[in-house]
């Protein structure tokens, strides 16, 4: 059975850059972008990846999605789409439309990340196995990811 940690963030903070960057910049970003940027980061940081290419699989509930190859270091309102058969360096699963706030499914050979929302606050959920990250990269990961969605701001300076 894999490990799990989870965090609940205000989500204000990244709902405010996204209006701001639509209203000021003209720029439309969907969330689940803007997630698999700040999440590469967060992975980035935590595995000391350094230049290393990262892969994020993004995923709906059906696990259909996209994969993108550093989203990180990649423009907000354009992110690169990698091999679809790429192997995932995490799972990003986006709960934030459905009134599913957790799931843990099997079959995963990466790390998952799933976000989901309940009224104004994200709800953060990683699962991990040993072999995949140490409990201090699973923390710092989350955390990581955690801070740049209360402060956005953070991720792009």
């Amino acid at each position: 059975m894999p490990n799990q940690i989870t965090a609940r963030v205000p989500g204000a903070g990244a709902r405010d850059f996204v209006d701001w960057m639509q209203n000021e910049g003209n720029v439309t970003l969907a969330p689940s972008a803007i997630w698999a940027a700040f999440a590469a980061a967060a992975l980035r940081s935590a595995l000391q990846a350094g230049d290393d290419e990262l892969v994020i699989s993004l995923l709906d509930l059906q696990a259909e999605g996209r994969r993108l190859t550093n989203p990180d270091r990649a423009r907000l309102s354009f992110l690169p789409e990698s091999d679809p058969d790429a192997r995932a360096n995490l799972a990003l699963r986006d709960l934030s439309a459905s009134p599913i706030s957790s799931l843990r499914l099997a079959g995963w050979d990466a790390p998952s990340l799933s976000i989901a929302t309940e009224g104004d606050t994200y709800l953060i959920c990683l699962d991990f196995t040993p072999d995949q990250l140490s409990d201090a990269q699973a923390i710092q990961l989350i955390s990581e990811f955690a801070d740049r969605l209360t402060d956005p701001l953070r991720h792009l300076l």
